[in-house]
């Protein structure tokens, strides 16, 4: 059994790669690159799907519980990783905003408090 890409908040559910049925495009491609199992794991903040990560194996065999519990906290991580990210970028465009506002107002008693 392989794992599906579709999934609703863990680990996806059992379900044959060659199922073109369930993925018409993908399934035939995937195969055709050697791909033989796929374990998928939504990347969730807030119940908000930022998107998925998916791990592809060329050998067909059974991803276990185990397997997907390391697939889901893999995904945890990244989530936290990537909106740790957008954080500092943000956080550095403030800064960068903030040395500029002396040039801007002329004056650095003006200074927005961030």
């Amino acid at each position: 059994m392989h794992r599906s890409l579709a999934s609703a908040g863990a680990a996806s559910k059992p379900s044959a790669i060659s199922s073109s049925a369930r993925w018409p495009t993908f399934a035939p491609d995937a195969i055709e690159r050697g791909v033989l199992g796929v374990a998928s794991a939504p990347l969730i903040l807030d119940r908000t799907a930022l998107g998925a990560l998916g791990l592809y194996d060329l050998q067909s065999r059974p991803w276990n519980d185990e397997d997907l519990h390391l697939v889901e906290t893999f995904a945890s991580v990244v989530t936290v990783v990537l909106c740790s990210a957008a954080k500092f970028d943000e956080q550095r465009r403030l800064a960068e905003h903030l040395q500029l506002w002396p040039s801007i107002t002329g004056s650095s008693s003006n200074r927005p408090r961030a």
